[in-house]
C-alpha cells in the first residue's frame, strides 16, 4: 500500500511508573566502555545489568564517552531496530525548567521532582514556564497544524491522557479507542427484540436542533453525543479491519489499533495524527531486576511488531514512535534490591525517517560521586530537556 505522502504521526508508548532506565541502556565491557561498565557496576549492584545479559550496540559518531554499549537482553527487538538504522536512544533525558548544575539544581527547578504524578504532567505537557496552561505537547502540535489547515485527530488508546490535549478554544476532543476493537450501538436485548428504531428515534428527539428553553450545557451535551455516535459508526469497519502483522504481547491489540488508524489515514482524510499507548508496572522499589524480566518483553514485543507493522504498510517514515517514561531511577540500590525514584533517564524513538544507529544527548560520563551528573542517592541529573526532543520532533512534524 503507498504511503499517504499527507500525513505524518506521531506515536508515545509511556510506561507508567519510572521505568530503571539505565538498566535499558548501559556500558558494556570489553571494549572501549570497559571502564564506564565497571563503575556502572561498582555503583550499581545489584541493580546493575551484567555484562552477559547486555546485547551489543555501537554507538560511534554519537559523541559519548565510548562507544561499546548494550541494551537489556529482552530488549531484542529494539536492537534490531538499531542496528537497522531506524531508531535510535535518547541519553539522560528529564524535565528541565533551565540548565542546572549539581549546586543549583534544587533551587533553579520548578516541580515536584520524583513524584509520579507532577513528573508523568511534566513529561506529557513539556511546558516548564506553565505558558500553555492545561495542554499537552501532541495537543499543542496538532493546534499549530491545524492553523496550518491541515486534519488532524489526537487519539488515545484505552485512556485520556492531557498529552494530546490542545488549546480549549479549539473544540477538538481527544478519541479513545479501545484496544479490543470498536463497539457500535446495539440495541437488540438478549431475547432478540428489537428496539433499535423506537430508540433511535427517541435519542434524535433528546438531542435535536437548539430550542429556546435550552442550555448551554445541553447543547454541548447533545453535540458531543451525536458527534461521538456518528465516529463511532464511521470508524466501526475500520477497527474491525485485518491487520496482517503480527503483534504479541498484552499492549499488541493497542498497537494494532494504531496501525489500523494509520492504514486507513487516506480514507479518514486526516494529515498529521498524534497517538498515546500506555503500559504500567515499572515503580520498582523492591526486585527490580524481576520487575524488568516481567515488563520488557511486553513492550519489546509491541515495539517489534508496531515496527514490521509500519514496514508492511510502507509508513515507517512517516511515523514517528518515541517510548518515555516520567523519570528514570536511582543508580544505587535500596534494601529490597529495588532502586527508587529518580530523574533523568534513558529512552528510545524510532522511524520517521531519523538519523538512526546513534545516541542522542550525554550519557553519564562516569557513575562515580564526582561525576556532574550524579546526585545524591544516585539520582542522575538529566543533560538533556524534554524540550530539545520535541523540539526536533516538531520541526518533523511541519511546525515552523
Amino acid at each position: 500500500q503507498p504511503a499517504n505522502v499527507d500525513y505524518k504521526a506521531i506515536v508515545v508508548f509511556n510506561l507508567f511508573g519510572g521505568v530503571d532506565s539505565f538498566s535499558v541502556l548501559a556500558p558494556k565491557s570489553g571494549g572501549d566502555c570497559t571502564e564506564l561498565y565497571n563503575d556502572y557496576i561498582e555503583a550499581r549492584g545489584v541493580a546493575g545489568v551484567l555484562n552477559t545479559n547486555l546485547l551489543q550496540i555501537d554507538a560511534s559518531g554519537s559523541n559519548q564517552t565510548c562507544s561499546d554499549f548494550g541494551i537489556h537482553k529482552a530488549l531484542g527487538e529494539f536492537q534490531t531496530i538499531y542496528n537497522e538504522g531506524d531508531g535510535a536512544f535518547l541519553a539522560n533525558f528529564g524535565h528541565l525548567f533551565k540548565p542546572v548544575t549539581k549546586k543549583d539544581w534544587l533551587f533553579e527547578t520548578r516541580t515536584d521532582l520524583f513524584s509520579h504524578y507532577k513528573m508523568n504532567q511534566d513529561a506529557q505537557r513539556v511546558d516548564a514556564f506553565q505558558e500553555q496552561s492545561g495542554t499537552g505537547v501532541l495537543g499543542r502540535l496538532l493546534d499549530a497544524m491545524e492553523k496550518k489547515n491541515m486534519t488532524v485527530s489526537p487519539i488515545s488508546i484505552n485512556t485520556l491522557t492531557v498529552m494530546l490535549d490542545g488549546k480549549p478554544e479549539t473544540g477538538r476532543l481527544v478519541d479513545i479507542l479501545p484496544s479490543n476493537g470498536g463497539k457500535e450501538f446495539d440495541f437488540e436485548n438478549k431475547n432478540g427484540l428489537n428496539f433499535a428504531d423506537e430508540l433511535v428515534t427517541a435519542i434524535e428527539e433528546l438531542n435535536a436542533g437548539t430550542k429556546v428553553n435550552s442550555g448551554i450545557f445541553a447543547n454541548h451535551f447533545s453535540q458531543s453525543f451525536i458527534d461521538t455516535w456518528n465516529k463511532t459508526d464511521d470508524l466501526k469497519d475500520v477497527l474491525r479491519s485485518n491487520i496482517d502483522t503480527a503483534i504479541s504481547g498484552n499492549r499488541g491489540n493497542d498497537f494494532k489499533q494504531v496501525l489500523r488508524m494509520i492504514k486507513s489515514a487516506s480514507e479518514r482524510g486526516v494529515n498529521r495524527e498524534a497517538f498515546v499507548v500506555g503500559k504500567g508496572g515499572f515503580d520498582a522499589h523492591a526486585g527490580v531486576m524481576a520487575n524488568l524480566d516481567d515488563n520488557l518483553p511486553d513492550v519489546n514485543n509491541a515495539v517489534g511488531g508496531f515496527y514490521r507493522g509500519l514496514k508492511d504498510i510502507n509508513m515507517l517514515d512517516n511515523v514517528t514512535t518515541i517510548i518515555i517514561s516520567e523519570f528514570g531511577r536511582t543508580i544505587s540500590p535500596n534494601t529490597n534490591d529495588g532502586s527508587d525514584h529518580g530523574w533523568g533517564g534513558n529512552y528510545f524513538i524510532f522511524g520517521g525517517g531519523i538519523r538512526g544507529k546513534k545516541i542522542y544527548g550525554e550519557y553519564p560520563a562516569s557513575f562515580r560521586e564526582t561525576d556532574k551528573t550524579m546526585l545524591d542517592r544516585g539520582r542522575v541529573l538529566p543533560t538533556r530537556s524534554w524540550d530539545s526532543l520535541w523540539y526536533a520532533v516538531s520541526q518533523w512534524f511541519g511546525v515552523d
